[in-house]
């Protein structure tokens, strides 16, 4: 098991706290509404080809709340702000949830940012089919169990 740092850095006007660990290329990981779930068994498996690094996104954890942040564009911006003032990029990026729909903001507004974008379960985007599902129109349970296309 990988044992990872925490640090909290200065960028774009607040301080944002960043969990890393692992080794090799990096990977950014940008977590779900829920907030940072600690490190994950799939990030130890992760961990052993990349250097691994989850932001915690800005009014989670210790990461400052952005006060002009309103909607998803003002905040896939902060990031991006951020990610070029540690100059991290390009680099590949893992978003699920509202991870997800912030890595695929950031990727419209700033393709060169990244190398490679895997999204999962991101709720802004419209699916081939049917209707994006209101996360705050059911209880979580609920949400969770409409997030998975096959649960098994």
């Amino acid at each position: 098991m990988i044992t990872p740092s925490e640090e909290t850095v200065e960028v774009a006007g607040g301080q944002w706290h960043v969990i890393k660990g692992g080794s090799g290329s990096p990977l950014m990981i940008l977590h779900d509404e829920l907030g940072h779930p600690g490190w994950l068994p799939f990030h130890d498996a992760l961990a052993r080809h990349h250097t691994l690094y989850l932001p915690c996104h800005p009014g989670f954890g210790y990461t400052d709340r952005i006060d002009w942040v309103m909607i998803m564009r003002d905040f896939a911006g902060w990031y991006l702000e951020a990610l070029d003032d540690l100059d991290w990029g390009p680099m590949p990026v893992l978003g699920y949830g509202l991870g997800g729909w912030l890595a695929a903001e950031m990727a419209a507004m700033c393709p060169p940012q990244f190398s490679k974008l895997i999204v999962t379960g991101a709720p802004g985007i419209k699916p081939p089919a049917g209707e994006i599902l209101d996360m705050f129109m059911v209880v979580a349970k609920d949400y969770i169990a409409k997030s998975f296309y096959d649960s098994a």
